[in-house]
């Protein structure tokens, strides 16, 4: 079964530390319904996350979805910063730009950086605005909101053309629509259910999807039902079974149909594959 880690105090909505140095090689496991952002600074080895295996140069940051798994296997000693934010923060907050930026920044696994002079200030900011007894949710939004900004303007691995389409693609209900994906731990297959929690149409929010992935609404979720899938083959003893059923399958033979037109493997065979 896999770990499941809580670094963040059950009334806390966020926090805001140094990257422990002593955080080298650590086993799989998943956050206890939290975001989390990791700044490295220093170090190398390699960070997981779900199925993508990913090659530590510095600086980097890496964005850990609440329901993703993900483990570290590092050979030097690592600098940086974690930020943990629970959903609710966002919830909370009026500060419709944050939001944005939040969903923008949180498509990405990882963000090979320019630089990271700015961003550590900034997480230093945080660090001691953290640190008071009340908080000023004012000041904190603010400084989320220019690490997001930071974060996405100092992208190395985007040209002019390709920021003008990720600004492009900043549209709100395409925005909130995959952060449902990223947030809720069981996926529906049924669009309707999605739209009618972001108050739209089954034939608007495909119209949306294709605008932005080419893709109708129905792939984009069958994409995350599919990862989700591989995280409880990979890091879970659950049965295919159980599986189907967590996925909202009423027949098991239909989740084994439904996973191998998209991997061209069973369900088993991908288990055992990733073992």
């Amino acid at each position: 079964m896999l770990d499941v880690k809580d670094k963040i105090e059950r009334n806390q909505l966020l926090k805001v530390e140094a990257f422990r140095k002593n955080v080298r090689v650590t086993k799989a496991h998943k956050h206890n319904n939290y975001f989390e952002l990791v700044l490295l600074t220093k170090g190398s080895g390699f960070h997981t996350i779900d199925e993508e295996q990913i090659d530590i140069q510095t600086p980097i940051a890496f964005c850990i979805q609440k329901d993703q798994s993900h483990f570290w296997d590092m050979d030097s000693e690592p600098e940086g910063f974690v930020l943990i934010l629970r959903n609710d923060f966002l919830l909370e907050s009026n500060d419709k730009p944050l939001i944005d930026f939040f969903y923008q920044l949180s498509e990405q696994s990882h963000l090979h950086l320019k630089s990271s002079e700015t961003i550590s200030l900034i997480f230093e900011a945080l660090i001691q605005e953290c640190s008071h007894d009340f908080l000023n949710y004012f000041v904190i939004e603010g400084l989320l909101k220019a690490l997001f900004s930071k974060l996405i303007q100092n992208l190395t691995s985007l040209n002019k053309k390709d920021q003008g389409a990720l600004n492009a693609k900043h549209n709100n209900l395409y925005q909130s629509f995959l952060g449902i994906l990223n947030q809720d731990l069981n996926v529906d297959r049924n669009v309707a259910f999605y739209a009618d929690k972001l108050n739209t149409s089954p034939q608007n929010l495909n119209a949306i999807c294709r605008k932005h992935e080419n893709k109708s609404a129905k792939e984009v979720i069958s994409f995350f039902m599919i990862k989700e899938a591989k995280r409880l083959l990979r890091y879970t003893n659950e049965t295919v079974s159980e599986i189907a059923f967590h996925l909202g399958f009423k027949d098991p033979s239909h989740f084994v149909k439904y996973f191998k037109r998209s991997e061209e493997v069973t369900p088993k065979a991908f288990r055992e594959l990733n073992r």
